[in-house]
C-alpha cells in the first residue's frame, strides 16, 4: 500500500521501525492502534507498516473519517514524535505549497445546489474535497520554525538532491550549512566549469568535474611557477657567470700586459702610483695629438702610449702603490 503525501511530511526514524519490529515479535500487531488509511494510502502508522512488512506480519487498517486529515497527521505525530529543527523545517518545506485532501461526507444541498434541482440517488455521498495550498508562513507556523528556514530547504532541494536526503536523513544538521555547500558547489561549477549544464540530481558530478578541472588548473600553474623560478634562477646564474668572466677577462688583460705599472706611469710622464679614469683619458687624448703618425709621430710611440693606457684603464682607476723610480 502506497503513503499518502500527508504521511511522508514526517522523516523516517529507523530506531523506532526497530523498537516496533521488537515489539510486534513479542506482542503482535496491537489491534487497538491499528494503520489509519485515507483513499486506499496510509495516512498514519508509516512506521507500524514498515515494522509489520519486514516481520512478515498483516496489519490491521481503517479509514479515516475525520473531517481534517492534515491536522489529524499533525495531532498524531506531535504527540509521539521529538523532532529537531532540521526535520521541523523539513517537514514545513513538505508541507508548504501541498494541496491536502480528504474523504468528506458533505450534503449535496450545501454544496449550493438549489431546493428545486433533482439530487443524485445518493443525497450523501463520499468524495474528496482539496483544500487550497498551504503558504509558507502557515507551515512555519504549524511546526514552529521560521518562514526562513524553510524557503532555504526548499533551496538546497531544488538545487542538489542527495544533499537534502542527507538532511532529512539528519547527517546534516545545519541548514546555513547545507546552503553553503550549495553556494560553494555552484561557485566552483561556475569558475571552472561554466558551461556544463546540471540539475538538482547532478549537481556532484558537475562538480567533480569542477574539481577536476581546477586540479588541472592549479598543477599546470605551479608548472608555469617552476619553469618560471627556474627560468629567473638560469638567468641569475648566468649574469653571475657573466660578471664573474667580465673581472677574469681584465684580470688576464692586465696580467698579458708585458707593460708594468710604473713602466706606464713612466710612458706618461708619471711619477705617481694612482690616477682617476677622468684624468688619465684627458691626458691620454692630449699625448695622442702629439705622438700619433699623423702629427709627427711614430707607429711605436703610439702602440706605447696604448699598451699604457689600457694598464692603467684594467686598474679601474685605482693602482695599488708600487716602489718609485
Amino acid at each position: 500500500m502506497k503513503y499518502h503525501e500527508l504521511c511522508t511530511i514526517y522523516p523516517v526514524d529507523n530506531e523506532a521501525v526497530k523498537d516496533i519490529e521488537e515489539d510486534m515479535k513479542e506482542n503482535g500487531f496491537v489491534t487497538g492502534h491499528p494503520i489509519t488509511t485515507l483513499n486506499g494510502k496510509i495516512l498514519d502508522g508509516r512506521h507500524r507498516h514498515m515494522a509489520a512488512s519486514n516481520l512478515g506480519i498483516k496489519p490491521l487498517y481503517k479509514k479515516f473519517t475525520g473531517k481534517d486529515p492534515l491536522a489529524f497527521v499533525i495531532r498524531e505525530n506531535s504527540n509521539r514524535r521529538q523532532m529537531t529543527a532540521m526535520q521541523r523545517a523539513i517537514a514545513g518545506e513538505k508541507l508548504a505549497n501541498m494541496s491536502h485532501g480528504g474523504e468528506r461526507t458533505t450534503d449535496y444541498k450545501k454544496e449550493g445546489k438549489g431546493s428545486g434541482d433533482p439530487l443524485p440517488q445518493n443525497s450523501q455521498q463520499n468524495h474528496e474535497v482539496t483544500e487550497p495550498e498551504i503558504s509558507v508562513e502557515k507551515a512555519a507556523k504549524m511546526f514552529k520554525t521560521s518562514p526562513k528556514s524553510i524557503k532555504r530547504v526548499k533551496q538546497v532541494k531544488n538545487a542538489d538532491t542527495k544533499l537534502y536526503e542527507a538532511m532529512a536523513n539528519n547527517e546534516v544538521t545545519s541548514i546555513e550549512g547545507a546552503v553553503n555547500t550549495v553556494k560553494a558547489k555552484k561557485h566552483k561549477i561556475e569558475t571552472y566549469v561554466p558551461d556544463e549544464e546540471y540539475t538538482a540530481d547532478t549537481i556532484d558530478e558537475a562538480y567533480e568535474k569542477a574539481l577536476d578541472e581546477e586540479a588541472r588548473l592549479s598543477d599546470a600553474y605551479a608548472e608555469e611557477q617552476r619553469l618560471k623560478e627556474a627560468e629567473i634562477a638560469q638567468r641569475r646564474k648566468e649574469e653571475k657567470e657573466n660578471v664573474e668572466s667580465e673581472k677574469e677577462r681584465k684580470r688576464k688583460k692586465y696580467q698579458q700586459a708585458k707593460l708594468s705599472v710604473d713602466e706606464a706611469f713612466d710612458v706618461f710622464g708619471l711619477y705617481a702610483d694612482e690616477i682617476s679614469e677622468e684624468a688619465l683619458k684627458v691626458l691620454y687624448r692630449g699625448l695622442s695629438k702629439i705622438r700619433h703618425p699623423d702629427v709627427g709621430g711614430s707607429d711605436k710611440e703610439m702602440s706605447l702610449l696604448k699598451r699604457a693606457y689600457d694598464v692603467l684603464s684594467a686598474m679601474n682607476s685605482y693602482v695599488p702603490k708600487h716602489k718609485l723610480i
